[in-house]
């Protein structure tokens, strides 16, 4: 118990930071659910449990028809998946498990920030990120994306970013066969994951000290890995969307791309990700070999939700969070540059205690804030939907 107690205050950090954010999140408990989205997610989780994604359609909101009278949901199972959870035990609340993402969240981040020795007292900033906190109290995809990312970020770091070659490591080829498990649940909550995985793994590889010859085998063996989840993948699709090769976009006309829609969606972006971290593009976009890993994908991932969607901002307050969550999982690359570049500055070493003391107080602070503005989004939301779900 001793050495316990000893090995938690060691990372009192992490410990203070767990703690203040379950306080809130107990002090202010969802109650429920208020967006179709979440319904759709949890409707997907009881039809899993039911035994069929594929149901007789019966006019209720969110139910896509395929043919005849058979209809579907437009989301894919992964995020459904978890929150099987409560359908298989019936004492679990929902949003317990958006809880738990989130903290197994904060501690996967707390270990990638050890591993590449940034202060761990980052960690206040990144739990108290309003978009996450905001949608960690909700049952949508954001907090499982963002959890996946992380930790195969944090895979990567332990495989690849290493001076010992692949050949000569112990357990290589369980590092890959984990890393390729954790990257398809990532795919499976959200079909687009898989372009930020792609990149940052193709980039963390091509630019490890391997020889030619170790990089070929952990190629080959990412995909020979893969392809029972790729079998997987386009099974599924093939059931539900009636092709390999369709999402469930396909049904609702969303899947639409258009370089249009980059002069409304990206400006928006960069805004709302400076206004939180002032100066975290010009910070936190960096071109070095070293930080390119964080940059390239969060970049591409942008741009292409630039190009995809132009529903995201409906030019409300609420747009300061609910307007960035589909890159928002992604967020803690640019992070990772942001608070490297701030260690650098010589203020910042200077008075480094002084600043992560206001920086706690005013993390605490914004932390009960979003609980608090969510908490008030959940009472003035008028939106109510007719379900087929047994509660």
């Amino acid at each position: 118990m001793k050495n316990l107690i000893l090995n938690l205050l060691a990372h009192k950090h992490l410990m203070i930071c767990i703690f203040v954010f379950v306080l809130f999140y107990l002090l202010f408990y969802p109650s429920k659910f208020v967006t179709i989205d979440e319904n759709n997610y949890l409707s997907i989780a009881h039809r899993m449990f039911e035994g069929d994604l594929r149901f007789e359609c019966s006019g209720y909101e969110g139910e896509i028809p395929i043919f005849d009278s058979t209809c579907i949901y437009k989301y894919n199972i992964g995020t459904s998946l978890f929150l099987l959870l409560i359908f298989v035990f019936p004492w679990i609340n929902m949003f317990v498990v958006p809880l738990l993402a989130y903290v197994l969240s904060v501690c996967v981040f707390y270990c990638i920030l050890l591993k590449i020795r940034l202060d761990t007292r980052w960690i206040y900033l990144f739990a108290s990120f309003p978009v996450f906190v905001f949608h960690s109290r909700t049952i949508l995809s954001e907090i499982f994306s963002l959890l996946f990312l992380l930790v195969v970020y944090l895979l990567i770091l332990n495989t690849f970013f290493t001076d010992k070659d692949w050949t000569k490591q112990r357990f290589g080829v369980l590092k890959v066969i984990l890393l390729v498990c954790v990257i398809w649940l990532g795919v499976f909550v959200r079909y687009s994951n898989v372009i930020v995985f792609v990149v940052l793994t193709g980039y963390a590889l091509f630019f490890s000290k391997f020889s030619f010859r170790s990089k070929v085998l952990i190629v080959f063996e990412l995909f020979v890995f893969s392809l029972p989840f790729l079998i997987l993948f386009f099974g599924i699709n093939n059931y539900l969307y009636l092709s390999p090769f369709r999402t469930g976009y396909f049904y609702t006309g969303e899947e639409k791309f258009s370089l249009s829609n980059i002069l409304f969606s990206l400006p928006r972006f960069l805004f709302y990700l400076n206004l939180y971290f002032p100066l975290m593009l010009f910070f936190g976009v960096r071109l070095s070999k070293k930080f390119l890993v964080n940059t390239l994908p969060f970049l591409t991932i942008l741009i292409f939700y630039s190009i995809t969607s132009n529903t995201l901002f409906r030019d409300r307050w609420i747009d300061i969070i609910t307007g960035i969550r589909f890159v928002a999982p992604f967020v803690p690359l640019l992070m990772l540059n942001y608070f490297d570049r701030l260690e650098d500055f010589v203020f910042f070493r200077s008075y480094r205690d002084k600043i992560f003391k206001v920086l706690v107080v005013f993390c605490i602070l914004l932390c009960f804030s979003v609980s608090f503005v969510h908490q008030s989004f959940l009472h003035e939301s008028k939106y109510i939907y007719h379900t087929a779900l047994p509660f």
